[in-house]
């Protein structure tokens, strides 16, 4: 009766490693897997850094555009009002010409 239990448990010890070599291959093939994905995903990262360092430069190009437009538009802001101010004073002074600001 020994030897039957001998021979049983053979068998199943060799099932037991056949199951954990086809373990070990199929860890083996995911190692791979990720290593590959790893790979493709970093490929991936580079080129979308530098498609968002190019759309940053193209900003920050918009930016200083807009930053010049302002810059001029602020200029004639202050230009027409003080033209506007020399004109009313100069009316003024034309209708009232012995103004003194007393009253």
């Amino acid at each position: 009766m020994a030897i039957t239990i001998e021979s049983d448990l053979k068998e199943y010890l060799v099932k037991f490693e056949q199951k954990l070599d086809n373990l070990q291959k199929d860890v083996g093939d995911v190692k791979v897997a990720i290593v590959r994905l790893e790979g493709e995903l970093k490929g991936e990262m580079k080129s979308l850094e530098g498609e968002l360092k190019g759309d940053i430069k193209a900003l920050d190009a918009k930016i200083d555009g807009i930053s010049k437009r302002l810059d001029t538009q602020a200029f004639i802001n202050r230009s027409v009002v003080g033209v506007v101010l020399a004109l009313i004073v100069g009316v003024v002074k034309w209708l009232y010409p012995d103004f003194s600001g007393k009253f």
